[in-house]
Order: C-alpha cells, then structure tokens, then sequence
C-alpha cells in the first residue's frame, strides 16, 4: 500500500517535484513519514490557512543536519513572510508540519508528525496563541503502533478536528480522527470503508458542528479507491465516493466547502494513466467532476480551498519536470489558471491553498527538488498570480 497521506501520495510517482524531494528525505522510507531534505537551509511549505488577505500561517518542514528535520512554520503579515520558532518534541530525530487551521491571527493549529528512537511515529500537534507554538499532544489511538495527522480543521472559539492515520502491530492502516477542545485531544471512533484492507484520511473540512473528511481504502494489492466520510456532531460515518471507470488508485488529497451544501474534493487517479482528480459534494452525493478542458498532462491536484459553492481554487503540479498547477472552478467547470514559474526554478509545486475571498488566495509548496528545495509562497488577486518570496531558512528553528 502506498505511504499515506497529502504530501506522501506524490512520493510515489516518478518524474513530480514532491516525489524527488521527499524521496531525499532523510529517514523517509523507514517512518513512512516526511522529514525534511538534508543540507543546511532545505525547506519545504505544506500547508496554509489565511485569516484574512493581510495574515497567513504556513507550516513544513525544514533539515537541521542529515538525518534529522525540525517543523517549519512562517507567518506572512504587512505584506511579508517571517520564519516564526516551532517547537519539536524532546529525543525527536525527525519532525513535519503538514496542515495548519486558523480561526483567526491569535488561534492556529498545526498537525504532522514525529519520529523518535524510543517512540517510532506518532501524530504531532502545536498551538498558536499570536505569539508562540506550543506543543499540544495528541491521544494515542488504542493497539496503534504508530500514528500520523495528515489535516486538521479548526471552527468555533476552540474546536479543531484531525484526521490521518494509525498502524497497528500487524501493519493495519486505520482512518484516524481525534478533536480538540482547546484542552485535550479524544480518539473518536471512526469506520473504515468496509471489506477494505486499510485505509486512512488525507483532508477534512468543517463548518459549524459537520464535517467532511477525504482519504483512500485499500481493497487489494492493486487497487485503493476514495474514501469519504461525514461526522455529524456524534459520528463519522463512510458516504459513497465514486471511482472513475477503469481507476486502479484513486488518492483523495484534500477536501472544501464552499457552502453547508456544497463541497470540493481534489486529488489524482490512475486510470489507465495519471490525472487530476475533482469531486463535488451536492444534493446529498460525492458526483465526478470533468477535469479542465485544457488540463495539462500528469497533473495532481494537493490541495482547494472554496469561499463560495462556485468559487473554488485548486493548486498541484503537472508534467516531468514539474511546474505548478493551479485551476478555478465556477461550479460547473475547472479553467486552468496561468501560473508563474520561479525564476531560477527547474522544478516547483503548490501543496495547499487558502482564500479568502475570490479576489486573494495564497498558495504554497516548494521550489527545486532534494537538497536544493526551498518553500514557495504564491498570492492570487482574482487575475494573476504572482510568486511571494518566502524567507530563506538559516540557523536553529525552535527546540
């Protein structure tokens, strides 16, 4: 079964920019997990969330010395991006940072992982109060022998929910979610899709009490389908997700709600060949979405954020090379968005989005590959994009 996961899906696909970055991670392959590129200064952005078009959180992950990487978080205010301390958990060998959730410039939280000796992976989780991280320990699900956050969403004045994964002993994927109450995390029982092998959780989305959570399920050696589920404010339950015709592997990546009834789920799909993936939640169904009449070949799409049922952005890559991919959607159809290429760039990608309105969205990934990526910030103003620079990464970040 493929490594789980957002960020961990392209790993596996030879020719993308995430794949020969993280393939160059130190520690990846034995954690299934995703700790920065060696060498001083390799950085790279995972996730986004954007209070208003003036105040962004990204988080990642950068490389201290080979072998290790620390979390990476850096906030963009007046117009500028600032690298902010994150701590990493005491004995850590590697760290991430993949999501990040805002309810507003003082109230962040932030999921990955960590590795230790003594501990092996478990789930990681920090807080943002406007001033500091703070590291916030999650549950450990019951018989997990490891355990990744690969999402988190974040409404009301405290509530937060995480979605990912934990292995047990017998190397069992099992879709995991956990809620915060701004005191402590609770494992909530969460079903897999049933007569699958595994599976687990790549993206969540939630509004009010509701929830949407997108992932995949493994149903044999050479097929993994979406998975979906819905948490009413009780429990999760699994939703039908659609798998396009002749879909060997379908990886849902991550999931937006533009209204209580209207959602966008995003990702890629072998079938026969790689492609963009696009789902809607409308009228109570997950429907296909046709992908752009002019959607490039080998396109991926990381992450969509919506601010309205027919105002989405969607951000991946696409081609060998690759080159950032950005898409629209005005509730019918995706248009392909011209997208800068970095200057001094053979290879770049966006990982997240976060708008929000129709007219400011902000994009980050990572530009060049291995040991010579850096994170990349992009900002849409409705029209154009334009590459916003983030700050080189130099030094010790946090514990």
């Amino acid at each position: 079964m493929p490594f789980p996961g957002r960020s961990m899906l392209t790993r596996l696909l030879p020719g993308t920019a995430l794949a020969a970055t993280l393939l160059a991670l130190p520690g990846a392959a034995a954690a299934g997990s995703v700790p920065a590129a060696a060498g001083a200064g390799t950085s790279i952005l995972l996730g986004v969330s954007c209070t208003s078009p003036a105040r962004c959180m990204a988080v990642g992950s950068r490389s201290r010395t080979r072998g290790t990487s620390r979390t990476l978080a850096e906030q963009r205010a007046g117009g500028r991006w600032r690298v902010v301390p994150s701590p990493n958990p005491a004995g850590s060998r590697s760290n991430f940072l993949i999501e990040v959730s805002c309810r507003s410039a003082a109230g962040c939280v932030a999921v990955g992982g960590t590795t230790s000796r003594a501990h092996g992976t478990a789930a990681l989780a920090e807080a943002w109060n406007g001033s500091a991280w703070r590291l916030i320990t999650p549950a450990r699900p019951a018989g997990a022998r490891s355990s990744e956050f690969f999402d988190v969403s974040c409404k009301g004045s405290s509530g937060c929910m995480a979605v990912g994964f934990y292995r047990t002993r017998a190397r069992r994927l099992h879709p995991l979610t956990e809620s915060w109450n701004g005191t402590r995390w609770r494992v909530l029982a969460t079903p897999g899709r049933p007569g699958a092998r595994g599976g687990f959780l790549d993206g969540v989305f939630c509004g009010g009490s509701r929830c949407k959570a997108v992932g995949s399920s493994q149903l044999s050696a050479s097929r993994e389908v979406g998975l979906a589920e819905a948490w009413n404010g009780t429990r999760w339950r699994v939703v039908a997700f659609p798998s396009p015709a002749m879909a060997s592997f379908v990886g849902v990546q991550a999931v937006s709600c533009g209204s209580s009834t209207d959602c966008v789920a995003v990702g890629l799909v072998f079938a026969p060949v790689m492609r963009s993936l696009a789902e809607r939640w409308h009228a109570g169904k997950w429907r296909l979405v046709r992908p752009a009449a002019r959607s490039p070949a080998e396109a991926i799409l990381n992450g969509v954020s919506c601010t309205a049922a027919s105002r989405c952005v969607a951000v991946g890559e696409s081609g060998a090379g690759p080159v950032l991919l950005a898409e629209a959607w005005n509730g019918t159809r995706w248009k392909v968005l011209k997208t800068p290429h970095p200057p001094r760039s053979t290879a770049s990608l966006l990982n997240q989005v976060s708008c929000t309105s129709a007219r400011h969205c902000v994009a980050v990934g990572s530009r060049g590959t291995g040991r010579n990526a850096s994170a990349l910030a992009e900002i849409w103003n409705g029209r154009t994009w334009r590459v916003s620079p983030a700050p080189a990464v130099h030094g010790k970040l946090g514990a």
